[in-house]
């Protein structure tokens, strides 16, 4: 009995989902109550400031609770905020300055400041998330000089969505971050596919049209076809486009299943073509050929047979289907990218911009390029279609350095964790990683929902240890012995 009893304390003991610890109650009575007291005198006002509180209340508890659910509720919430904040403007009235914009942001800053408070993060993660903080520090003070809110946005905006998304990556045991963001494509990306094809098929629902109308949001058109690019429950088609492309190759993963793969990545294709986002398709290519090395070509298969299939689909297509020719039309600019209206001006951009990010060491201040730009008016780069670009600019080569570092480091590690275990689903979270690497060469992918996820597989790759035992399961492995013993004494 006694060494029956051994045994089971010696055993490994499997890491369960964070529950409500001592931290929670003082949580929930002095942050949660409040903000639902808040909730019930706000509603009169404005509907959005109290479904924000009661939305930003339930996800900080679920995640106080339990952090697998927690951060599967806090993506959630990033990809489907935006349509809902389209649809209760649309009901009730439109917000300038709408306070569902913002609650992505500060829930994950929350989640990120609840494991700091209670949770002891790898080492490398740590040092890696304070780079990221120290980098944007940096453009900071010039950008304040310039236009404070919009350097106050920008840097809790990148911080919060970069830094916050890479220490809730660390803080999850090993495999655990990317595990739920897989779950979250799976579940989460066909309903927003269906909701696209709705828009292509049916029309813009109401609320996406005086959302249009209120915003005069118009890059929606593609140019030279005239035809919608969906952006479902996200705020355009660039955003979109990503998570279309996840699913894709996250189809690669379920291949042994081939029906639902199938199913499943006909459903992102095919949405993830009516977004006519080029940089996205070029992008998914290279997320395609990392995946196939990451499982040493047993994917090539099954990559080819999806390419192929593809291919054959819009080109059989194409005579009889507008939609079909409108994307034979827009691969077609690929090859032809020296007439591209929109290509050359990128270039032009970058040959311009680049000799000066680089002769100014602390950058032009952050909130000087890309989407937080929006409120400090007319930049030299407010829509750059570079992400690289838009760092340098508004951080200048030290600030860059340093988030250039992290990217790196997280880069080898992510191959270290590879060679250690060939897993399906790490070979998924590498591609994501290349996918990612090209893509910011045309779009700022540090910002928003993107910069979370990047930042989740930033944390994996650098809070996984790389052989030996993960002291994040150890610890928990520790607790659980201690308990039983606490428990065979008091019997």
């Amino acid at each position: 009995m006694a060494g029956s009893r051994a045994s089971r304390l010696s055993a490994p003991v499997a890491l369960e989902p964070a529950r409500l610890d001592r931290s929670t109650p003082r949580f929930l009575l002095l942050v949660a109550l409040p903000l639902a007291l808040v909730v019930a005198f706000a509603t009169p006002l404005y509907p959005q400031v109290a479904c924000a509180i009661a939305l930003l209340v339930a996800v900080l508890a679920v995640y106080a609770s339990d952090r697998r659910r927690g951060l599967f509720a806090l993506l959630a919430l990033w990809f489907v905020v935006p349509g809902v904040r389209r649809v209760l403007g649309y009901t009730t009235v439109q917000l300038a300055n709408d306070p569902l914009s913002l609650l992505p942001f500060v829930a994950t800053a929350g989640a990120a400041l609840i494991e700091l408070t209670r949770a002891r993060i790898p080492r490398p993660g740590l040092l890696a998330a304070t780079a990221i903080g120290v980098a944007f520090a940096i453009g900071l003070p010039l950008g304040f000089a310039e236009a404070p809110l919009p350097a106050m946005f920008a840097f809790g905006a990148y911080v919060s969505g970069l830094g916050g998304g890479l220490l809730l990556g660390a803080t999850l045991p090993r495999d655990e971050p990317i595990r739920v963001l897989f779950r979250a494509v799976l579940v989460l990306v066909p309903l927003i596919a269906l909701y696209a094809l709705w828009q292509r098929i049916a029309g813009l629902p109401r609320w996406d049209q005086a959302w249009l109308d209120f915003s005069g949001f118009w890059s929606i058109i593609v140019e030279r076809e005239g035809a919608l690019r969906v952006f479902s429950t996200l705020n355009s088609p660039g955003t979109l486009a990503p998570l279309l492309a996840f699913g894709l190759l996250a189809a690669l993963v379920l291949r042994r299943r081939p029906t639902f793969a199938l199913a499943f990545a006909a459903l992102c294709g095919v949405a993830l073509a009516l977004t006519y986002v080029r940089s996205a398709w070029l992008a998914l290519i290279a997320g395609a050929l990392a995946f196939v090395v990451a499982t040493r070509g047993r994917a090539l298969p099954a990559v080819a047979g999806f390419a192929i299939t593809a291919v054959a689909v819009t080109a059989l297509l194409s005579p009889v289907s507008p939609a079909a020719r409108e994307v034979v039309a827009r691969v077609h600019t690929i090859s032809a990218a020296s007439s591209d209206r929109s290509v050359n001006e990128r270039r032009q951009t970058l040959v311009e911009q680049l000799p000066a990010s680089l002769t100014k060491p602390l950058g032009h201040g952050v909130g000087s390029a890309g989407e937080p730009s929006r409120l400090r008016g007319e930049t030299p780069l407010r829509a750059p279609d570079n992400g690289y670009l838009s760092l340098l600019y508004q951080l200048g080569p030290i600030g860059f350095g340093l988030v250039a570092m992290v990217l790196a480091a997280a880069a080898g590690r992510a191959s270290r964790l590879l060679r250690e275990d060939e897993g399906e689903l790490r070979a998924w979270a590498f591609a994501l990683l290349a996918y990612y690497l090209v893509q910011l060469t045309a779009q700022d992918t540090f910002y928003g929902v993107h910069g979370v996820i990047l930042g989740l597989l930033l944390g994996w790759a650098l809070g996984s240890p790389v052989g030996g035992v993960d002291r994040r399961l150890a610890r928990a492995a520790t607790v659980d012995r201690r308990t039983l013993a606490d428990g065979s004494r008091l019997r």
